[in-house]
């Protein structure tokens, strides 16, 4: 199963720190795959989750661990445009990321049978109370804030 850092937090949201480099490359040194908030402003690329916020230079995103969640269209367009492993999604119950995986809001997924499908990816598994993720192996892997906690 793989786990995978939302915005480089492993140990709880740390707003001040999501997105950025360092807190991205600290996930990536515990071999997390990390999700992080892409936006396109003109020629230049961002990470942020509200807003864009961290100039990013285009390699930076090429890198095997990213789920890039394209944060407005132009950075939609943009990632269409690339080998990257990217998805966009809002309030929905699931979205499908330019390699295949499912990422499912845990409220969702668990109330109708997992089938088959081996790539799907519980998202925030922590904000649902009693939630049991046994067998760990229902699902490919897990994105949270909390990613220690599934270790």
């Amino acid at each position: 199963m793989i786990l995978i850092s939302h915005r480089g937090n492993t140990h709880g949201p740390i707003t001040k720190k999501e997105n950025t480099i360092t807190h991205i490359n600290s996930a990536l040194n515990y071999r997390f795959h990390v999700e992080i908030d892409v936006w396109k402003i003109g020629q230049k690329i961002y990470l942020g989750h509200d807003r864009p916020q961290h100039e990013i230079s285009k390699s930076f995103l090429h890198n095997k661990k990213f789920f890039c969640h394209a944060k407005n269209i132009q950075a939609l367009i943009y990632l269409a445009g690339t080998n990257l492993n990217y998805f966009w999604h809002e309030d929905d119950r699931y979205a499908i990321t330019s390699e295949g995986f499912i990422l499912a809001h845990p409220k969702h997924i668990l109330k109708s049978p997992v089938s088959t499908y081996n790539k799907i990816i519980c998202m925030s598994p922590e904000n649902i109370e009693n939630l049991k993720l046994e067998p760990h192996n229902s699902f490919y892997g897990i994105c949270s804030d909390y990613i220690f906690k599934f270790l």
